[in-house]
């Protein structure tokens, strides 16, 4: 989350188009991980971008991907991907906590990288990359898809053009209903990077540091609701900003009748999605 500023991977095709422009060829692209991230949020992202070509994905077991991409290189093993030397640009979209130690093979090998969010399970991880990848001379860079989502992209409109006065509270809620645990899935063991502020904590800052930057303070209750469970699956987060603007970043497992997505509170007027 240290990185949740950064750009997408279309920004890192733009910051490296002129030399594609020169070469006239698409920047070939190796996708790690065909699990939801993969399949739904990189896939058909990259098949979608001018520019970029979905050259080989790397899914260790199943068929989901030759299945689906059969025009598209079918991999086993990092060492397989990193072998196809036209691959430029490398997707992260796997587990959090093997973020760190996939990305810094990928910069080692000479690639530019995009880390699926968060972009490590820890501060020093994600310092450290960024220093690895500047000494290598490459670019790296986290996935924030949210921020194109129409309702974000309508509000970024708003508080620009100063429509609501001057921003007093801004809101921002994710909920789902699931009271039942998922048995296997990572995302709701110990395991580092696990948990709901891991998973939809970085597009809710994300949204909250894009409009108004850095806070002054926050304050957080991260915590467990559901029986039985062992990752945190509920937050409130409070960003406090001058004048008391405040923002306030919410998720909850257990929202039966879901909040509004995003509430905005100024001097002129409102704004509910």
């Amino acid at each position: 989350m240290a990185f949740c500023r950064s750009q997408t991977v279309r920004a890192t095709a733009q910051r490296i188009a002129g030399k594609t422009e020169r070469t006239m060829q698409s920047i070939e692209v190796g996708l790690i991980g065909f699990g939801l991230a993969g399949r739904a949020f990189h896939a058909p992202v990259i098949r979608a971008v001018l520019g970029l070509r979905l050259t080989a994905i790397l899914q260790r077991s199943g068929n989901e991907a030759a299945e689906k991409y059969h025009d598209v290189r079918i991999v086993r093993s990092l060492e397989e991907l990193l072998a196809i030397s036209e691959i430029r640009l490398v997707v992260i979209a796997t587990p959090n906590d093997t973020h760190c130690l996939l990305a810094a093979q990928c910069l080692a090998a000479g690639r530019d990288v995009v880390v699926d969010k968060p972009f490590t399970a820890t501060l020093e991880e994600a310092k450290s990359l960024v220093a690895f990848a500047k000494e290598r001379g490459r670019l790296i860079t986290v996935y924030q898809n949210r921020r194109y989502d129409g309702d974000f992209q309508a509000i970024r409109k708003l508080v620009a053009d100063g429509t609501l006065g001057r921003i007093v509270r801004f809101e921002t809620n994710y909920d789902r209903f699931r009271p039942q645990l998922k048995s296997g899935a990572w995302r709701e063991t110990t395991r580092p990077g696990s948990g709901i502020l891991f998973d939809i904590g970085p597009h809710l800052i994300d949204q909250a540091l894009v409009l108004f930057g850095l806070p002054e303070a926050v304050t957080a209750d991260i915590r467990i609701e559901r029986q039985g469970a062992l990752a945190d699956d509920a937050f409130d987060i409070m960003f406090h900003y001058p004048r008391g603007m405040r923002a306030v970043l919410r998720s909850s497992i257990l929202a039966a009748v879901p909040r509004p997505r995003f509430v905005l509170h100024g001097t002129q007027g409102s704004f509910a999605k």
